[in-house]
């Protein structure tokens, strides 16, 4: 049951230099294709560097328009998760409802019962739309 122990031979001169050179992983010819490579990857680098650059300036506010765009829809859409599961646990969804009825009860009285009031709650709504807006003119 002993096991077949392959015999040795004996490499030449010629074999033993030409399995040095195949080892060897920095010949010359093999340092000048990375130097080769490193250019041309750099080279490419920069050019496309220049291009996103060049790309931002011409198109700064839409993108930052569409950056906006998807940050408010991110937040509404882990807003709308986080009302919904607050809106499963029991009692609270009544309770929710029960304050929001309350509040229109007390708006209603507060604003919209006395023609004074309701005078007072236009002219604010009319201050609002001159803030956010921009002047209105007074001819409506």
């Amino acid at each position: 049951m002993s096991s077949p122990i392959p015999e040795e031979k004996e490499l030449t001169k010629a074999e033993v230099t030409t399995l040095k050179a195949s080892s060897s992983p920095t010949t010359p010819a093999s340092n000048e294709q990375w130097l080769k490579f490193g250019k041309q990857t750099s080279e490419s680098i920069k050019q496309v560097t220049a291009y996103l650059i060049d790309f931002w300036e011409a198109y700064q506010l839409p993108l930052l328009l569409l950056l906006l765009f998807a940050g408010v829809a991110i937040f509404l859409t882990i807003a709308s998760f986080l009302l919904d599961a607050i809106n499963h646990i029991p009692l609270v969804k009544p309770l929710l409802q029960l304050i929001g009825l309350v509040y229109m009860i007390w708006f209603i009285w507060r604003y919209l019962v006395s023609t004074g009031k309701r005078q007072e709650l236009a002219s604010e709504l009319k201050n609002w739309q001159n803030f956010f807006v921009g002047q209105a003119n007074s001819d409506s």
